[in-house]
């Protein structure tokens, strides 16, 4: 889904704001992931999932606006310092990125070090902890444990989402 607004330049304003809504599913990902195909090759599911370049989420907004200061009856002194300036933003807010929780091993022992760690747990750690708590710690590593003996690992690819971000670009300037 793409929704689109654009205002153009007029009156010496402009804004344009766009939002992308997808899901990108399948074996292989961008990382590898399934590259030499399926870890376990009596479950292609095992590898299915979002792919490392999926966004759910994705908002960007931008505007210019010439700031109506120096009017053309002031003296030429002040319309060359309080006229012709700018404000414009690039802001951008995006959902996380998956990835994969793997186990560090081969306990699978089919040599391609593609094994999954085992989900034992809720990997959510409670709302309402400080901004530095979650960035100290945005899941609970304790939820998973290295994939057992002869196994590839119960967590599929790309199962948890990483944090999303939020930017602002500001620009001031003067045209002469």
């Amino acid at each position: 889904l793409q929704v689109s607004v654009n205002k153009r330049y007029s009156a010496g304003f402009t804004v344009l704001g766009s939002y992308t809504w997808g899901k990108s599913l399948g074996v292989v990902g961008a990382q590898g992931e399934g590259g030499n195909g399926p870890r376990d090759p009596e479950n292609y599911r095992l590898d299915y999932g979002p792919l490392g370049g999926n966004l759910a989420h994705n908002f960007v907004s931008s505007f210019i606006w010439d700031i109506p200061f120096g009017a053309k009856q002031a003296a030429a002194w002040q319309r060359w310092i309080f006229g012709n300036w700018q404000v414009g933003s690039i802001n951008s807010v995006r959902s996380g990125s998956p990835f994969t929780v793997r186990s560090g091993r081969n306990n699978s022992v089919v040599g391609t070090a593609q094994d999954t760690a085992d989900l034992v747990g809720d990997w959510r750690l409670p709302d309402g902890r400080s901004r530095g708590e979650k960035i100290a710690r945005y899941f609970d590593t304790s939820a998973f444990t290295a994939n057992a003996m002869g196994t590839f690992g119960n967590l599929g690819i790309n199962n948890l989402t990483g944090p999303g971000s939020w930017n602002v670009d500001l620009v001031i300037n003067k045209k002469f």
